[in-house]
């Protein structure tokens, strides 16, 4: 296949759409499908896959959606003169419209509706709300308990101690955040994210430092399929790490929105006629 990256007129910021099954494909000069976990289903000509040039494509079944950044990473950022680099997923998309008042970490919507959003989501447009931040994610979950009693709740606990153990060898100035993430009970979920480049370049290096140590000491062959996902269940963790200690010692500017979920169930139709319903009687 080929791998025909499409810049057009779009300078400043390309997104990057990751691809894993049969999906309406969201592309614009902005927007850039990428498949992901060499896939074998038939794709459309020119499609963008992650098992080209440097990649870990192989690997996909335990790094989830970071192979597709492992791409962009390794072969997009050096050959580009976009400023930021993004990513979301065929269903999940952030709210760039910011059209929610209160802080949902999420809410979901048909895919018709989401396809009227989608033509919003122009260069110009997205660049009016990010410009002037450094990281653009999705506004926090809140959980019951602490997010380590989260995780070891779901997933093994010794690959969780075992990259802190990792993270206080390689990179002992990032303990103190990783203890307060550890002990609070809230976190940036979901995966999709906006960064300056220079950014991205230092959160890929700092998270496969500590990833790539973690898959030699440890393995994960006898895993169910779920479980098998722990390099991405931890990097998504460890994102919250990276990003706490950077707003402490380099005063990162973050702006947090809603991620918007493509969901076609009755339900989600009906609270969405329900919202146009209130909206119209409640300007």
């Amino acid at each position: 296949m080929g791998q025909n990256l499409e810049n057009g007129s779009a300078q400043k910021i390309k997104f990057f759409a990751a691809y894993n099954k049969q999906a309406h494909i969201f592309r614009s000069e902005v927007f850039q499908p990428i498949f992901n976990g060499a896939i074998d289903f038939e794709l459309e000509a020119d499609a963008l896959r992650d098992n080209t040039g440097l990649n870990i494509s192989d690997k996909n079944i335990n790094y989830g959606e970071l192979t597709g950044h492992y791409w962009v990473w390794k072969n997009f950022l050096s050959t580009t003169s976009v400023d930021y680099i993004g990513f979301c997923q065929f269903h999940r998309f952030l709210d760039f419209n910011i059209t929610q008042s209160d802080k949902m970490p999420y809410f979901k919507i048909p895919e018709k509706e989401f396809k009227k959003m989608f033509k919003k989501y122009s260069e110009k447009n997205i660049l009016k709300c990010i410009e002037g931040y450094e990281v653009v994610l999705s506004h926090k979950v809140l959980f019951k308990e602490s997010v380590y009693e989260h995780y070891i709740k779901y997933h093994p606990q010794k690959d969780l101690d075992l990259a802190l153990n990792i993270l206080e060898e390689i990179y002992p100035q990032y303990v103190n955040s990783g203890q307060e993430f550890m002990s609070g009970n809230q976190m940036h979920m979901f995966g999709c994210f906006v960064m300056k480049k220079e950014c991205f370049n230092n959160y890929m290096t700092w998270l496969f430092d500590i990833l790539t140590v973690l898959e030699q000491r440890t393995d994960w062959k006898d895993y169910d399929n779920y479980n098998l996902r722990t390099p991405a269940f931890i990097a998504e963790r460890f994102l919250n790490i990276w990003l706490q200690h950077k707003i402490k010692t380099e005063n990162l500017q973050v702006l947090t929105t809603t991620s918007v979920m493509l969901d076609d169930s009755l339900k989600t139709h009906l609270k969405t006629l329900l919202r146009k319903i209130i909206n119209f009687f409640i300007p």
